[in-house]
């Protein structure tokens, strides 16, 4: 196929475009949800929830749905927007507790 640059849409992609998956984003969220979990309940349900992050978006690569990069940018970026937040929380509670 012909080079196309990134972000164009002069009509080289008329079908298997590359985008960023909803699914792997959420199977991503999953394995955030073991940090959110009771500590107690951390290693009994976060072993299962792992285990599905992980094959969500595998799965959805194997069966041709998305390309992996798409599969693993979607993934990462619900653990990177989660990590953002919680440090957001960090900093602006610990700021908080410092005020008198």
């Amino acid at each position: 196929m012909d080079f196309a640059q990134a972000g164009s849409f002069a009509g080289k992609c008329l079908r298997n475009c590359s985008f960023i998956s909803g699914e792997a984003s959420s199977a991503g969220w999953l394995l955030c949800l073991i940090l959110l979990l009771p500590p107690r309940w951390r290693l009994p349900l976060g072993v299962p929830l792992a285990a599905v992050s992980i094959m969500m978006p595998t799965m959805r690569v194997l069966t041709g749905a998305h390309y992996l990069s798409d599969a693993v940018l979607g993934w990462l970026s619900s653990l990177v927007i989660f990590a953002a937040v919680l440090t957001a929380f960090e900093v602006f509670n610990s700021r908080s507790l410092q005020q008198p």
